[in-house]
């Protein structure tokens, strides 16, 4: 069976377990979204790379809707030069104050603020959040190949495991399963990001 939207993760996950679990279509597609969520936090994706730009004139910039963190390259661009400005940890921010160069993240206002006002063009890459998951209109990012990984690893989730001997029984192999395409789609991901460093 060909993986290719939410709904077949869940049909194939219930065919692993026999469907003895009595979990409701909402829990399933809730556990879908919790491993789901497991493999976008593993990695520094390159199909969840973004870039956001926009113009500043102060001290803060809002961070997109979509934002997650940073990619590994922390830092703020600004102007048609690119002229960096480098992201400071937010406890330190009192010591770069009026210092051209430099930025923090406010996470609790969901800002970026610069430590001396600005007035140009800015750009920068993050990591956005996909949409969540739903079973007519929104599947996995992750290339299809490897929406194997889901369903194996819904079957490893603690409380599957607790409520269904088969998940009990097949659980070591469920797991290798879900280590092995997690990695293939890692070492994937490191080749097509022209760097490994992260």
């Amino acid at each position: 069976m060909a993986l290719t939207t939410t709904s077949d993760i869940i049909e194939k996950f219930e065919l692993f377990i026999g469907d003895s679990t009595e979990l409701s279509s909402s829990e399933e597609l809730d556990l879908c979204q919790k491993i789901y969520n497991k493999i976008l936090a593993s990695e520094e994706w390159e199909f969840l790379k973004k870039e956001a730009t926009g113009t500043i004139a102060g001290t803060d910039i809002t961070k997109p809707t979509d934002f997650d963190r940073f990619t590994s390259d922390q830092t703020i661009y600004l102007g048609t030069k690119y002229s960096p400005r480098t992201m400071i940890p937010f406890q330190s921010r009192r010591d770069f104050t009026n210092q051209k160069g430099y930025f923090y993240y406010d996470v609790r206002q969901g800002k970026f603020v610069f430590t001396a006002s600005e007035s140009d063009t800015y750009s920068y890459d993050y990591i956005m959040v996909p949409p969540l998951l739903d079973t007519t209109s929104s599947n996995p990012l992750l290339p299809t190949r490897f929406y194997d990984a889901i369903y194996h690893g819904m079957c490893v989730d603690a409380d599957i495991i607790n409520l269904s001997d088969k998940a009990r029984s097949y659980a070591q192999l469920n797991q290798n399963k879900y280590d092995s395409i997690l990695a293939d789609a890692k070492a994937w991901n490191k080749s097509i990001s022209g760097y490994n460093h992260y």
